[in-house]
């Protein structure tokens, strides 16, 4: 079964399963469901057809991209396609089926030759092989898991092939299903390659490669399907070992007599843990934590800030539960983090979730796991994010988007430190700490009856929040230098320097994106400005908007200019809702609306 594999920061977040059609977009009908206002409720479709597997764009508002190309027709799909839609990427996995003929273009003919085994030898890793020679394969193997980042593992293939001299070649992954346990993932010279199960089983059994001279003179394979239907002479098998698990093995051969020798075997047992390497990486992406790189500096001296990371450094010690709130974009992410390292739990695994990002049923699933056979598609046991946490901090990102099935079997967990996988009968006992966040006020969904309030103050025994960058005075300069020379170095561009009409627009917009905002419009300059000077024009247009306003002088003419960017900015995160802009700002509704009028243009968003 084919599969989308949807990233966040190129770490996998969650896959879909997917039947003959699948539709994305962010109507729940999709079978794909993405949440994001950039797109369309039907956004493009995903079809297998007789050529293959094709995408096509629905007519989206902002179209859709394939390994880079903006796309609307149908377009195939190759394996490890990257889609683009809006701010999601997603990664295409598609099924190579396991055929018992040659009918298929591009396919592996896996025969059963019971007797082959037995004519086969086996030799030691690295046998026959001088100092110079291990040499060279030990820099070969450096060489191909550096082609796997670049072509993937056709070009490993194709180049372990022509190392060996190998006519055509096979990638196998064992996938420890009875029902189908081998998994072709590419195939090198020829529209079919043949192998040998009986071979590969043993590989896999004994944990040794094996090798064939002459298939045809050998009387163990008399008769044998693959040597009189295929012409096969010189056979040469390696079991692909990962972390101690045997996970797939590599199948060349060759219809030359005697075209491997004991040396052939030798360099491939010693190429064997590169290749078991970059198809670990192909087959199992690593799970979802953010153990793989350190977390970012929280940078600035705001009072109010300092107080909040005082708070939950307090609370980690003691493993206080702790609610952290804010608007979208201001952190709140980097704070749970610093929980996370402030407490004993720090050696352990760290794992967010967006629950925005999910319906509810794919939550569910990601959330607390599946058992094979769950529902259409759960092919094989999910290990859910409850279970990768085990020992550590489970962070929930936007948890007032839960809905109230969720709601319910989350505070059951919280209580009891026990769940159940979807379709599983076994209790599952868990050490996690969890840390929520929200930029929506839960009182207000607690009221309105959305948001259950046992759940509330399960999460909320230390409630923290991150101020808005608007209200963080001088931190905006730090930030801004600090992304400036972070991201100039990350892209290879020259930082410039803002004149003193640009550093006026800037210092004057209400960032109602926050920090986030403040990034992406970092990262623009520095792709799109090539000069040392920035000028107004060279801004986004949303810091444009403020060219006609002079910067202020009196005290007057500042309070002012603050009072107009802090109703600007509650009128924006509040998206037009007056009476929302208005408890934010700690005013009544009629004072806001006199604002408004007072302020004219420049007070709405």
């Amino acid at each position: 079964m084919a599969v989308l594999i949807l990233l966040r920061d190129e770490v996998p977040l969650v896959r879909f399963a997917l039947d003959d059609v699948a539709t994305l977009g962010r109507a729940s009908e999709c079978e794909v469901q993405l949440v994001d206002t950039e797109l369309s409720r039907r956004h493009a479709q995903l079809r297998r057809t007789d050529l293959g597997w094709q995408l096509e764009d629905l007519g989206s508002r902002n179209g859709t991209r394939v390994d880079g190309v903006l796309t609307r027709g149908p377009v195939p799909l190759r394996p490890g396609a990257l889609i683009a839609l809006g701010s999601h990427r997603l990664v295409f996995d598609p099924p190579l089926d396991v055929v018992g003929d040659a009918d298929g273009d591009h396919r592996l003919l896996l025969l059963r030759d019971e007797a082959a085994g037995h004519g086969a030898r086996a030799l030691p890793a690295g046998a026959a092989l001088s100092a110079a020679e291990l040499a060279r394969c030990h820099a070969l193997a450096l060489a191909l898991v550096a082609l796997a980042d670049r072509g993937g593992l056709g070009a490993v293939l194709a180049g372990l092939c022509a190392e060996l001299g190998a006519e055509r070649g096979c990638l196998i992954a064992a996938t420890g299903n009875p029902g189908r346990p081998l998994r072709p993932l590419c195939m090198h010279g020829g529209a079919t390659v043949t192998a040998s199960t009986t071979l590969i089983a043993r590989a896999l059994a004994e944990g040794t490669g094996l090798v064939v001279d002459d298939a045809q003179g050998n009387v163990s394979f008399a008769g044998a399907a693959s040597v009189l239907t295929h012409d096969l002479r010189a056979v040469l098998v390696a079991p692909l070992v990962h972390d101690g698990e045997a996970i797939g093995v590599v199948h060349l051969d060759h219809r030359r007599r005697g075209g491997f020798d004991d040396a052939a075997l030798g360099r491939l047992a010693v190429l064997a843990p590169a290749i078991a390497l970059t198809v670990a990486r192909a087959v199992r992406p690593p799970p979802l934590t953010a153990a793989l790189a350190p977390p970012a500096p929280i940078i600035g001296d705001d009072p109010r800030l300092r107080a909040a990371l005082d708070a939950v450094t307090r609370a980690a010690a003691g493993g206080t539960q702790v609610l952290v709130l804010g608007e979208s974009g201001t952190g709140k992410e980097l704070v749970a983090r610093a929980y996370h390292a402030a407490s004993p739990r720090a050696a352990g695994p760290w794992v967010a979730v967006n629950c925005a990002a999910f319906s509810e049923t794919l939550l569910d699933s990601e959330l607390f796991g599946h058992e094979q056979g769950a529902f259409t598609g759960a092919a094989r046991r999910h290990r859910g994010c409850f279970e990768q946490a085990d020992g550590g901090t489970l962070f929930l990102d936007e948890v007032g988007e839960l809905g109230a099935a969720t709601q319910a079997k989350l505070l059951r967990v919280l209580a009891d430190r026990r769940f159940y996988r979807l379709g599983g009968e076994q209790p599952i006992d868990v050490d996690v700490r969890v840390v929520a966040a929200t930029h929506r006020d839960l009182r207000q969904l607690i009221a309105a009856g959305c948001f259950r309030d046992d759940l509330y103050w399960r999460l909320a025994v230390i409630p923290v929040e991150v101020p808005p960058l608007r209200a963080r005075g001088s931190d905006r300069a730090a930030l801004t230098a600090y992304f400036f020379a972070r991201l100039g170095a990350e892209l290879g561009r020259r930082v410039p320097t803002l004149s003193p009409e640009a550093q006026g627009l800037w210092d004057r917009h209400p960032w109602p994106g926050n920090v986030r905002e403040l990034k992406n419009a970092i990262e623009r300059l520095l792709v799109l400005h090539d000069g040392a000077i920035v000028e107004p024009d060279d801004l986004p247009p949303e810091l444009r908007a403020h060219a006609g306003r002079p910067a202020p002088g009196t005290l007057a003419d500042a309070v002012a200019s603050l009072e107009r960017e802090r109703v600007a900015a509650a009128m924006v995160a509040s998206g037009g809702n007056k009476a929302a802009a208005a408890r934010a700002l700690g005013i009544s509704r009629p004072t806001l609306d006199k604002k408004l009028r007072d302020l004219g243009p420049e007070g709405r968003p």
